[in-house]
């Protein structure tokens, strides 16, 4: 996984305003990590530190694709803003 993906990631602008085209590219960038990580670690050696890797980045995924959820869970309705 690119080091671009981070879980710390947060999807919203200043005031808790969701930024939905920074979601929209966080997607894109998660898709393409997962589809890099697929074939980067074909074929590889099935050991600890590759497996951890392998989890470590979908971990990252998760955790910033949970922050976008939040996020939109959190965002008041549009009649409270």
């Amino acid at each position: 996984m690119r080091n671009d993906i981070r879980a710390s990631q947060h999807p919203t602008t200043g005031g808790g305003r969701v930024n939905k085209q920074k979601m929209i590219e966080v997607c894109s960038d998660i898709a393409a990590d997962a589809k890099h990580d697929a074939t980067e670690f074909d074929g590889k050696e099935f050991n600890g530190k590759n497996v951890a890797e392998y989890f470590g980045n979908h971990g990252a995924s998760i955790a910033a694709l949970a922050n976008m959820v939040k996020a939109l869970i959190e965002e008041p309705p549009n009649d409270q803003r």
